[in-house]
């Protein structure tokens, strides 16, 4: 026999029927209209608690509305659809977020839900398209999990990760998107910003959502970082530093050395996705190339002025090919120190092990704290590829948002693009 239930029990579940029936109602809206709504929050917001965090999601769901492509939105689908599991997920998610946790019963009811939707639900399907240094450990994370299953033919999957570069990887993201699977496009394979641009017509025309992968995205210190910077913890961003150095021996695995005509397109040192990920879009751009020599290495400095007024940014990019790096991956590492008018965030290390300290180290004010293990934050790389696979099968069931919009794309595709002219011209040159 069924165990009754309480009145507390009652009283939640018609709380999240209420939930889902205006959510439902709300996103039939014009997207004009739902724009005009969230503006309006934010107006009263403002007024009555002048809460930074809750500025701070309107404000991200605005770009996330903004963004979303006509007829091809996953949100309207799931709504529309009435998955009830997943739009409980994504409100825990936001729950655990701005209150530090969620009641028992709450989270009992929600993500029991959860569960019996995934039961019902067929294992996701995922293709590995080209072959990439990092697939190997993709692929570890994948089959470790059982909502999903590597297929061979990307026909078939729900789920692509594509490495390839050049016309074929395009078609291939492009033909997939349009029968509406979820397309990860690694950063050899997004060349240009009108390829991008082309990807994301696509996906409009059929509902599929692309992610551009960049493996940090997926680095618990610096989604943390990344986090801090939003809520406005040092104030006013002004200096943005990166720092990525690739090294010779004492890896577990070998890159090619970032020889040819664009060195910077080495998975050590592309990292312009996040240069606007964590600084906005560039305006304008300065920049110094060195040849990579084989025995001497070299060096890039990138320094670039943000959209943002008063925000700076640098990339340094170093090879030093007889550098001992150890890692467990791959010989290189990234540090990234971001300075603000309240206080700074440095990040010590990523990929690599090259210090047992904690990884992210925060003034605020003239407070110090740091993070890692010891605040219960997993540090380790393994994560990495366990997150971004959980966020790709999320993406095919539409559980999942990609954390940089198709705006943010095109600006740091634009911006690499624009390194070479730049070095060429031996001056600020503007990024349209």
């Amino acid at each position: 026999m069924a165990r009754r239930l309480t009145w507390r029990e009652r009283g939640l579940r018609a709380m999240f029927r209420v939930v889902l029936a205006l959510l439902r109602l709300v996103v039939r809206l014009p997207r004009g209209a739902l724009l005009a709504l969230l503006d309006a929050a934010e107006r009263l917001v403002r007024i009555t608690t002048a809460n930074p965090e809750a500025v701070r999601q309107i404000d991200d769901l605005r770009g996330v509305i903004r963004d979303l492509p006509p007829g091809g939105e996953a949100l309207r689908r799931i709504l529309v659809e009435g998955r009830d599991a997943q739009i409980l997920s994504v409100m825990m998610g936001a729950w655990r977020h701005h209150r530090g946790g969620v009641p028992d019963p709450v989270a009992s009811y929600a993500e029991s839900k959860v569960v019996e939707s995934h039961r019902r639900e067929a294992p996701a399907r995922i293709a590995l398209v080209g072959e990439a240094p990092e697939f190997e450990f993709l692929r570890e994370a994948y089959r470790g999990r059982p909502d999903c299953r590597l297929v061979d033919s990307p026909a078939s999957a729900d789920g692509l990760e594509i490495v390839l570069d050049g016309p074929e990887a395009l078609a291939l993201a492009a033909a997939s998107l349009a029968r509406g699977a979820a397309v990860s496009l690694h950063l050899g394979a997004a060349t240009t910003a009108t390829a991008w641009r082309q990807l994301t017509d696509a996906a409009a025309r059929g509902g599929g959502l692309p992610r551009i992968y960049d493996s940090y995205f997926y680095y618990p210190p610096l989604q943390k970082l990344k986090e801090l910077v939003t809520a406005g913890a040092i104030g006013e961003p002004t200096m943005l530093r990166i720092r990525a150095t690739l090294g010779g021996p004492g890896a577990a695995k070998q890159l090619d050395p970032p020889f040819g005509e664009q060195p910077l397109r080495h998975p050590a040192f592309d990292r312009f996705l996040l240069l606007t990920f964590l600084g906005g879009p560039a305006a304008s751009l300065t920049a110094y190339l060195q040849p990579m020599d084989a025995a001497r290495g070299g060096q890039g400095l990138i320094a670039c002025r943000f959209a943002a007024p008063g925000r700076l940014g640098l990339l340094e990019c170093a090879y030093a090919p007889e550098l001992y790096v150890r890692s467990d991956y791959f010989p290189h590492d990234l540090e990234i120190e971001y300075t603000g008018t309240d206080g700074f965030l440095r990040l010590r290390r990523g990929m690599a092990e090259r210090t047992q300290e904690p990884p992210l180290i925060a003034r605020i004010g003239k407070t110090m704290q740091v993070y890692g293990m010891e605040t219960g934050m997993r540090d380790d790389w393994a994560v990495v590829y366990k997150n971004a696979a959980a966020e790709m099968v999320g993406l095919t069931g539409g559980r999942s948002v990609v954390h940089l919009p198709s705006a943010a794309v095109v600006s740091a595709l634009n911006l690499r693009e624009r390194v070479y002219d730049a070095a060429r011209a031996a001056r600020p040159i503007e990024i349209f």
